[in-house]
């Protein structure tokens, strides 16, 4: 049997050589820069129910502008038998978080409310990747609809809190149904990554890509923590 070069065995260790498993390889690449991710100013402080209104609703407003690009790259291919498995219909994003930011922000977001440059930065390259690569989209999927969908219930009752309400006003973003609807819909993510065996080289390129993905979400977050002051002391929403 053919031994996986050093790095890749190294990478990916828990992949069969001669069938590699999609799924293990996108949660082996990106599970440290995960954490990382988490350990950042804008997280930390969403997760301590601490970030002030205002970064949230720029972390929404950049949410969008990625969720509209990929959006609209899996739309587009969504015939392409390596996507077209994909719930996209209930994974969508773009409807809801317009509907949260109008609460948040109020009716002028679209035009207050700036998309920073590293997430026009991100917006080009799902562009690209839909004219010239459109399988790479999935890592893109993985890292957003699966991280959605394991955490939003949870975020979903904090975010509620902390805006004073017990109504889902505010919250769109996190909604995919009742539970067992969010943990079949995850399911079925789950089941669609790990079904297929694709070529080592695909699998190793969509793990490249979803860890590109973290590392992007990473800059944008670090960069929309310091225009918020996020380093001192925060408010409540």
């Amino acid at each position: 049997m053919e031994t996986l070069p050093a790095m890749t065995a190294e990478r990916y260790p828990s992949l069969v050589p001669d069938e590699p498993i999609l799924i293990e390889a996108l949660r082996s690449a990106t599970r440290t820069l995960h954490v990382e991710l988490e350990r950042g100013p804008l997280v930390r402080e969403l997760l301590r129910g601490e970030l002030p209104r205002p970064a949230y609703g720029a972390m929404l407003r950049n949410l969008l502008a990625i969720y509209q690009a990929l959006e609209r790259g899996l739309s587009q291919h969504a015939q392409r038998p390596t996507l077209a498995w994909l719930p996209l219909r209930a994974l969508r994003r773009v409807e809801a978080l317009e509907v949260d930011l109008g609460v948040w922000h109020g009716p002028g977001w679209a035009e207050e409310l700036p998309v920073h440059p590293l997430t026009q930065d991100y917006q080009k390259r799902l562009d690209r990747l839909s004219q010239h690569d459109p399988d790479l989209l999935l890592a893109h999927a993985y890292v957003r609809y699966l991280g959605d969908l394991s955490g939003g219930q949870s975020l979903q009752r904090l975010v509620a809190r902390q805006m004073g309400t017990t109504t889902a006003e505010g919250t769109r973003f996190y909604q995919f149904g009742t539970g067992d609807e969010v943990r079949s819909l995850a399911g079925e993510l789950r089941a669609g990554l790990g079904r297929d065996h694709w070529p080592r080289a695909q699998v190793e390129a969509l793990a490249e890509e979803a860890s590109w993905s973290f590392r992007q979400h990473a800059l944008i977050f670090g960069a929309l923590a310091k225009e918020h002051g996020l380093s001192s002391p925060t408010s409540a929403l």
